[in-house]
């Protein structure tokens, strides 16, 4: 076997190794899309995994993956919406309940407050009045 040959094997499976390397980042990545639910398209995978957009069109099974995730992510369920909704208005209603309890400690201390600053006042006055 010549040096030449040799050469080039070696460059062939650095190719293979890079190319089974980006393929775990970009399937990494959009397995960290679908689970933080963000928008799984070939600029959002592009940007994430750290690969140009033009690969991931090169890639067939890529490109299907990511047309697939793009049409199932289009097609929400009413199930899915009803659920986000139920529980934003949960959310919203615990939100509620603690901005009007932190509303009235609020309240009751501004009254604290007024009745220390009062009783302040009325010591002041009493000691201006003995001197």
């Amino acid at each position: 076997m010549k040096p030449h040959d040799k050469r080039i094997q070696a460059l062939a499976r650095a190719s293979k190794a890079k190319r089974a390397a980006t393929l775990v980042k970009v399937n990494d990545a959009m397995k960290y899309m679908r689970e933080h639910d963000l928008s799984i398209n070939f600029n959002s995978v592009a940007e994430v995994a750290g690969v140009s957009k033009t690969w991931l069109y090169q890639h067939p099974t890529i490109r299907a993956k990511i047309e697939k995730q793009r049409k199932n992510k289009n097609s929400i369920s009413y199930e899915m919406l009803n659920n986000k909704y139920t529980k934003s208005v949960s959310e919203n209603t615990k939100i509620k309940r603690k901005n009007t309890l932190l509303q009235n400690q609020v309240q009751s201390l501004k009254q604290q407050l007024e009745a220390v600053y009062g009783e302040l006042y009325k010591t002041k006055k009493s000691r201006e009045y003995t001197k």
